[in-house]
C-alpha cells in the first residue's frame, strides 16, 4: 500500500495511521482473507518545540523608552510569544516582583486571564492556536512621593507542553522612573504670636508638593538650616 507522508515544520505529537483490509470481497484466485487484516503506521514527530520569548514592550503613556518608563505612563504591556504555532497545548508561569527601590504598592498585575482555571499567573496556548502573541500588563502606581528609580521584574518559568523557554527570555526588567518633583519645605504659617511666658515653643514646618499636597520623600530625612533673627542670632540644624 503506497503512502506519501507530508513533512511539515510544526511540533506535534506522534501520529498514527491505520490501514484496514476489507475481507468481504476476495479475488477469484484468493481462497480466503488472512487473520492480519489491520496495519498501524506511526509517524514520529521530527520537529523541535517552538520557544517562548519576550518579544516587545509597549508603554501606555509613551513619555520614555520601553526599558525605562515613568510611573506617570500608566502601564507596560509586555508581549510573550511562541516562535511558531505548536500542535501541542503549551503553558508558562509568570511572576511579577519588586526589585531594588520598589514595593508591591508601586505596581499591580493587569494581565488578561489566559488560563481556564482562573489563575492570573499562567499564560496558555491551545494546540494549533494561531494567536501566538500574549500580553502581560504591569500597571504603575503614580504616587506623589519623590523617589529614585524602582526595579520591577517579570520572570517566566515552569513551561509545559509543546514549547520551551527561549535562551534569553527568562527575566524582563523594568526600570521605573519617578515623575515627581522634590517636595518643598516651608513654614505652615508665615506668622505666629506667643507670650514670653510660654517658654519653649514649636514652630511647625511642612513638606508640600505643588504647594498643596503633603509630600513624602524616599531619599531620607529632609533637613534645612534655619536662623533666628532679633536681639540675638543663632544658627542651628533641624530635621
Amino acid at each position: 500500500v503506497p503512502l506519501e507522508i507530508t513533512s511539515d515544520t510544526k511540533f506535534e505529537n506522534d501520529e498514527t495511521i491505520q490501514i484496514d483490509l476489507d475481507g468481504s470481497t476476495v479475488s477469484s484466485n484468493t481462497t480466503a482473507s488472512g487473520s492480519n487484516m489491520s496495519h498501524t503506521y506511526t509517524i514520529n514527530n521530527d520537529d523541535t518545540k517552538p520557544t517562548i520569548n519576550f518579544t516587545s514592550v509597549n508603554i501606555a503613556g509613551g513619555s520614555r523608552s520601553a526599558s525605562n518608563p515613568s510611573e506617570a505612563d500608566g502601564s507596560a504591556i509586555i508581549t510573550v510569544s511562541l516562535s511558531a504555532i505548536s500542535g501541542v497545548a503549551s503553558r508558562v508561569n509568570y511572576t511579577i516582583a519588586s526589585g531594588t527601590g520598589a514595593s508591591s504598592s508601586d505596581w499591580s498585575d493587569g494581565t488578561p486571564d489566559y488560563d481556564s482555571d482562573g489563575s492570573t499567573d499562567i499564560i496558555t496556548w491551545a494546540a494549533d492556536e494561531t494567536d501566538v502573541d500574549k500580553t502581560i500588563v504591569v500597571n504603575f502606581t503614580n504616587d506623589v512621593i519623590d523617589e529614585g528609580d524602582e526595579i520591577i521584574t517579570v520572570t517566566l518559568s515552569g513551561v509545559e507542553g509543546g514549547a520551551t523557554i527561549g535562551s534569553d527570555a527568562t527575566v524582563h526588567t523594568i526600570t521605573l522612573s519617578d515623575s515627581d518633583i522634590p517636595p518643598t519645605m516651608q513654614f505652615t504659617s508665615s506668622t505666629l504670636n506667643f507670650n514670653e511666658s510660654d517658654g519653649n515653643i514649636t514652630i511647625p514646618l511642612t513638606l508640600t508638593h505643588d504647594g498643596t499636597n503633603k509630600q513624602a520623600s524616599d531619599f531620607g530625612n529632609a533637613s534645612l538650616d534655619w536662623t533666628i533673627s532679633g536681639l540675638s542670632t543663632a544658627t542651628a540644624h533641624a530635621t
